[in-house]
């Protein structure tokens, strides 16, 4: 979730030139994706979820510049071993002034590897790089334990604006947590998408906290 935020702040920047369109195929094309997505069972066409963020931070700069985050994510295709699934991301922090919609298309096998993905620039499809192994971004999901679970003081039972949940499945981010950012998804098999809540606390060298909550607003069948 970091890096999709950081990402969309430089793109709005990158915007500003007058080769906008250039140096924006050219940082989506470099910044490698997430190489996972979480799917839930018998995923059908037609499923989705929405989600919202809200930011906690002493910083109100920080606060200002990420603004709040929606993303809809929807299963648009299925086939015996594949899954197509469109994201739209829309943002009202520094990004909105220039992109603040942004429109993905991923293609996973079902356990939710993402084998290809493409970033949709009106008329122009452009590949996106998957994460590999040492990336930032790379997803190396492991449970979370009873120790690291009292340590955040993580519920299990989570109330988001979808509803309340007893949440049955958590998990980290390990690589993340190694840098002093700690990713903790947070999900139950009775949602699309498995996810309900993604909690991200990054700790600043000054001590200082930056948190970030995608919370599940709404989720279904269309």
């Amino acid at each position: 979730m970091k890096k999709v935020l950081l990402s969309i702040t430089v793109i709005s920047m990158l915007l500003l030139t007058s080769c906008m369109s250039m140096m924006l195929q050219s940082t989506i094309k470099e910044t490698p994706i997430s190489n996972k997505i979480m799917l839930h069972d018998n995923v059908k066409v037609g499923d989705y979820a929405i989600y919202k963020s809200k930011v906690d931070s002493e910083d109100e700069q920080s606060k200002a510049m990420i603004g709040e985050t929606t993303v809809t994510v929807q299963v648009t295709n299925v086939t015996r071993n594949k899954v197509t699934i469109s994201q739209t991301m829309n943002t009202t922090g520094v990004a909105a002034m220039f992109a603040n919609t942004m429109e993905f298309e991923l293609i996973a096998d079902l356990k939710g590897n993402i084998e290809s993905g493409t970033f949709y620039q009106g008329t122009e499809k452009i590949p996106l790089k998957i994460a590999k192994p040492g990336d930032d971004v790379y997803n190396t999901f492991g449970k979370l334990n009873k120790t690291d679970h009292r340590k955040w003081n993580i519920p299990r039972e989570v109330t988001v604006p979808a509803g309340t949940f007893t949440c049955d499945a958590m998990y980290y981010n390990d690589k993340d947590t190694q840098k002093g950012t700690h990713s903790v998804y947070l999900g139950t098999k009775k949602v699309k998408f498995y996810n309900v809540s993604t909690i991200l606390v990054e700790e600043k060298p000054d001590g200082t906290k930056l948190t970030i909550v995608m919370e599940l607003v709404e989720q279904g069948r269309k």
